[in-house]
């Protein structure tokens, strides 16, 4: 099931206005598409940005719009956050229709484990976190599986060692290293089995 948000009409017009619906615990929104007049409407602060905190800005929405109960399918275009605290103080949506084609990122789940992990020799280092596609609204995939059990000690696993998907197409670069595995130098202990994440910066 798609998650869904219902918005209110942006009662804000000035920048006093505004920061008083900030300060009141609701950002303003908008939803924009090629050749569309952007909708300015409102959303409580404290969903979305869990929302967005556990899910990231690739997922599929459905936002319902007051007071005509309208339903839009969207993905997050641009977030805009407070320099200092990082939350959220503005949201803009893309439109998503039948006929586009999406340009959006999926996030990657990791699966297996290498031998030497069990035998505590190795770690397994994750390099990337999300994986940029294209494809249509239906075909948007929540994942994107990476088997990283045939690694070997000094192995990297790439874009390129993915399996072709007919739903979507991969357009991060082919060579873009997703997991490597590392020997431990002490080989032998159970602390050498953690698996350690080092996402790169999107």
């Amino acid at each position: 099931m798609i998650p869904q948000f219902t918005l209110s009409p942006l009662e804000a017009q000035t920048k006093g206005e505004v920061k008083r619906l900030r300060l009141s615990g609701s950002i303003p929104v908008s939803i924009q598409h090629k050749g569309m007049e952007t909708q300015h409407y409102q959303q409580k602060t404290a969903p979305l940005q869990e929302f967005i905190r556990l899910h990231g800005d690739g997922v599929l929405l459905e936002l319902i719009t007051m007071p005509d109960e309208r339903r839009q399918n969207v993905i997050v275009k641009a977030i805009q956050r407070d320099m200092l605290s990082l939350k959220i103080t503005q949201v803009t949506f893309q439109l998503v229709r039948l006929e586009d084609t999406l340009k959006t990122h999926v996030p990657i789940t990791f699966v297996g484990a290498p031998a030497q992990i069990y035998l505590h020799e190795a770690m397994v280092i994750h390099q990337l976190e999300r994986l940029d596609v294209e494809c249509s609204q239906i075909d948007l995939p929540e994942q994107i599986l990476v088997d990283v059990s045939q690694l070997v000690p000094g192995g990297v696993l790439r874009v390129s060692d993915i399996p072709e998907n007919a739903r979507y197409k991969i357009v991060t670069s082919q060579d873009t290293v997703l997991a490597s595995l590392t020997r431990m130098r002490g080989a032998g202990t159970a602390e050498a089995a953690e698996v350690v994440a080092t996402p790169e910066t999107a």
